[in-house]
């Protein structure tokens, strides 16, 4: 799917669905198929187009992939209860991939009564982190999700080490700029969330993802973030 990606990465979505749609009416039908196409939608903020894709690929056979990104969706809508469910269907499927369990972490954490849940979860997922860590230690992907964990089990130093490095990594990446932001704002440091936050948006990440998360309430009605995109050309509103 090269084609649909550098389609899909220069901004033309309609052209990248258009040629998912011409591969998937000549392959036969498959669970990743449908799972790619809902990804796309996904991206695009056409959601229940995405979870349908994720549906029908579950009904061809059930998988990691559909399970985890219905989660993602669930958890996105602040369907914590149902995110939690379909993330560890996610792990029943397959348990040794670190990010299932800090996404499973994040769900529990949003529910009342499953705070040892989640940090159960968490703990998991930064032992199984830390064992990848070993591997590759240059991976900025992977340091900002163990400086997100961190953040949340309370071990500030450690996140704040952890996220500036992944910085040095990937300073103009817009993913880790934002998750650079959630983590600055979990360790109190608002000046340098809104700076990231802004940044990354500016650069094309979805408003979408960042005004899902509960813990960029504050943020979001900061009055310098409500200036910088009325005096903007690149409004997420």
């Amino acid at each position: 799917m090269i084609w649909d990606c550098f389609i899909f990465n220069l901004g033309r979505p309609d052209e990248a669905f258009e040629q998912m749609d011409m591969v998937m009416k000549l392959l036969p039908e498959s669970d990743s198929d449908y799972n790619n196409v809902g990804a796309l939608y996904f991206y695009y903020e056409r959601w229940d187009d995405a979870r349908s894709m994720w549906e029908k690929s579950l009904k061809i056979e059930p998988n990691y992939g559909a399970y985890s990104n219905l989660g993602t969706l669930h958890f996105m809508e602040h369907r914590y209860i149902d995110a939690a469910a379909m993330y560890e269907k996610a792990k029943a499927l397959d348990s040794t991939d670190y990010q299932v369990w800090a996404n499973l972490a994040s769900a529990y954490g949003q529910i009342p009564g499953q705070a040892a849940r989640a940090d159960a979860a968490y703990q998991k997922a930064i032992n199984m982190a830390e064992e990848l860590r070993r591997v590759n230690p240059r991976d900025p992907e992977l340091l900002a999700n163990l400086a997100e964990c961190s953040a949340v089990t309370g071990d500030s130093a450690r996140a704040l080490s952890l996220i500036e490095q992944s910085l040095d990594l990937a300073p103009e990446n817009i993913i880790i700029m934002a998750r650079a932001g959630v983590v600055f704002e979990k360790l109190g440091f608002r000046d340098k969330a809104l700076k990231l936050i802004m940044k990354a948006l500016d650069g094309g990440y979805p408003f979408t993802f960042v005004k899902c998360l509960p813990e960029l309430k504050g943020l979001l009605a900061d009055a310098r973030f409500e200036n910088h995109f009325e005096t903007g050309s690149n409004s997420p509103r």
